[in-house]
């Protein structure tokens, strides 16, 4: 039962967490768009997701896309056609999706049912 907890508490602070995260890359300066942060310009759909998930970037240039499960693994790396990316092929459950610019990256959470 305590295991139980466990991972739920880690579930529910590592979602709040990475939900709107942005991260500098070394040596480079925060990507902006205008006076706001690369987070607040990129957006998952449909989320939750089952066979597509679409990634809209405005006025951003996505250089790479990967998905990571929560253990940390690697589970997908797309380095082209940023618009829609098949993910039928991934088990159900909550992934963080990194999303790369030139300057910068930013991770979303991802839901896939």
């Amino acid at each position: 039962m305590l295991k139980f907890y466990f991972v739920f508490f880690f579930l529910l602070i590592s979602s709040a967490y990475a939900q709107n995260t942005v991260v500098n890359k070394p040596d480079a300066q925060q990507a902006l768009v205008g006076d706001e942060k690369i987070a607040d310009f990129i957006s998952l759909y449909p989320n939750p997701a089952k066979d597509v998930l679409h990634i809209r970037a405005e006025n951003i240039v996505i250089t790479k896309v990967e998905i990571y499960s929560l253990l940390g693994g690697k589970a997908m790396v797309i380095n082209s056609n940023f618009k829609f990316i098949l993910i039928g092929g991934l088990l159900r459950g909550i992934y963080m999706v990194k999303v790369y610019s030139r300057d910068s990256y930013t991770v979303k959470k991802l839901i896939i049912k």
